[in-house]
């Protein structure tokens, strides 16, 4: 609690602001014109911060001719993710393309909700409406303002969401992996003993 408090009074964020969060480089594959352009059918108080090391300018004139350059947060590039997580509502990835998106599990790992393009790799571990949402179309910020809007109103389903959604990160946690590659290999020296 102390983190969300923190970081959200650091970036202007108040208590009642519905806050999701962005991160990665290569903002435009990634999807965060579609992110910020969704803020028009949201309410004044949804906001963005965007954590990577991407040139935020195109961005932020994208913000301007919106009218939502003061709900859109760019901080840059951090070491401490976590943080970030830890103060934001949802975490969205509306990618175009992404082989595995870690920054997926790391966001269900730390209990908020995911709105994810259905088309990004990690989107598999994801039940729709169970431990995320999956975007139909990943370049309508409609549907992303409709899933936010969704998580907005139902705390329930929200709550549901963080929960089901750490229960799979844990399913992928590095202990876990490691145990079991090690007993892959245990299986495969048995056989090869037999």
């Amino acid at each position: 609690e102390l983190h969300k408090e923190n970081i959200r009074r650091k970036f202007g964020v108040g208590k009642d602001d519905f806050l999701l969060l962005f991160v990665g480089w290569e903002f435009k594959r990634k999807g965060l014109a579609v992110i910020i352009s969704s803020l028009s059918y949201l309410e004044k108080r949804v906001k963005i911060l965007v954590v990577g090391p991407d040139e935020p300018g195109p961005y932020q004139r994208l913000a301007r001719d919106l009218e939502v350059q003061d709900r859109v947060i760019f901080v840059g590039a951090r070491s401490e993710t976590e943080r970030f997580y830890a103060a934001s509502d949802v975490f969205c990835l509306p990618t175009s393309y992404e082989p595995f998106a870690l920054v997926i599990i790391e966001a269900m790992a730390s209990g908020i909700p995911v709105i994810v393009s259905k088309i990004a790799g990690g989107a598999d571990l994801i039940e729709n409406r169970e431990s995320g949402f999956l975007l139909e179309d990943h370049q309508d910020p409609k549907e992303i303002a409709e899933k936010v809007s969704v998580l907005m109103k139902d705390s329930k389903l929200k709550h549901k969401m963080e929960e089901n959604g750490r229960a799979v990160a844990e399913e992928y946690s590095w202990k876990r992996m490691a145990r079991r590659v090690l007993e892959v290999y245990e299986e495969v020296a048995k056989k090869k003993k037999m």
